[in-house]
């Protein structure tokens, strides 16, 4: 029986991901921003980072994932 591996960290995808298609570092870095704030909400924690507005998200995202090729 083959072993799987383990599913990879969405923060080691972006980190990943930005490096090997040359994204600067300070659009992965507000892409994580993002990622930090999302998950204690998505997973019901206390421990939220400082609030980043819809439309400050977005445009980080966007940017980040905007800089990806047509075929990614």
């Amino acid at each position: 029986m083959r072993k799987r591996r383990p599913p990879a960290r969405t923060e080691d995808l972006l980190t990943g991901t930005g490096a090997r298609e040359g994204i600067p570092d300070d659009l992965i870095r507000k892409a994580h921003d993002v990622r930090a704030y999302r998950n204690p909400l998505i997973h019901e924690r206390e421990d939220a980072d400082e609030p980043i507005p819809i439309a400050t998200a977005r445009g980080h995202l966007c940017r980040f994932f905007g800089r990806l090729p047509p075929d990614w």
